[in-house]
């Protein structure tokens, strides 16, 4: 039956942007827990470590609006495929980061990835439910905060269990490669015309 294949299909690519949501929350609160950790690694006082945070909002920002404009144009699921994949590299490279301005520059980076995924993420939840958004965009904001509110949890486990807070880090990694891979073979939804 084509109704009950296309709402299969339509269940996997909601559960695909509720995903992306989950691995936000992870990142969004992955950088407060380890601050200290942070100004070891690069020797770097404490107050002076406050420019990642503006480095990752700025980062965020273009993503924002890069996201904006490429999902009106081009197919969303191999963007998101590219997207998390860099997205992964650059976790990786957070924990090998010595140098304040290196670490500021992996994070902005990793803002501009963050951003283009969340407005994707909303944007397709509501485009695949559009008669009835709401619930759907609250079982984000759900799935967004059980992400931040885990992170913190999976870093102390990391350190208590490895002495370090890197095998987190390479843990989110993992997750978004795999949300790479699970965009790169999902069909994507048609692309919206635009309305004038």
């Amino acid at each position: 039956d084509n109704k009950k294949l296309a709402r299969i299909a339509s269940l996997i690519r909601s559960f695909g942007y509720f995903s992306i949501m989950g691995v936000f929350g992870l990142l969004a609160s992955s950088l407060g827990p380890i601050l200290p950790d942070l100004s070891s690694q690069v020797a770097a006082p404490l107050d002076m470590l406050s420019l990642i945070f503006t480095a990752r909002s700025l980062g965020f920002l273009f993503g924002s609006l890069l996201g904006g404009k490429l999902f009106d144009k081009y197919k969303s699921h191999p963007l998101f495929a590219v997207f998390f994949l860099a997205l992964s590299l650059i976790i990786i490279l957070i924990p090998f980061s010595t140098s304040l301005w290196l670490l500021a520059g992996v994070v902005f980076i990793q803002g501009i990835t963050l951003g283009f995924v969340v407005v994707g993420a909303s944007t397709y939840i509501v485009w695949e439910h559009p008669k009835n958004p709401g619930p759907w965009l609250n079982t984000q904001s759900f799935i967004n905060g059980m992400g931040g509110f885990l992170s913190p949890l999976i870093i102390s486990f990391s350190i208590s269990r490895f002495g370090s807070y890197p095998f987190s880090f390479w843990f989110y990694a993992l997750l978004a490669c795999l949300l790479s891979i699970f965009f790169f073979f999902i069909k994507n939804p048609p692309i919206r015309k635009i309305e004038k």
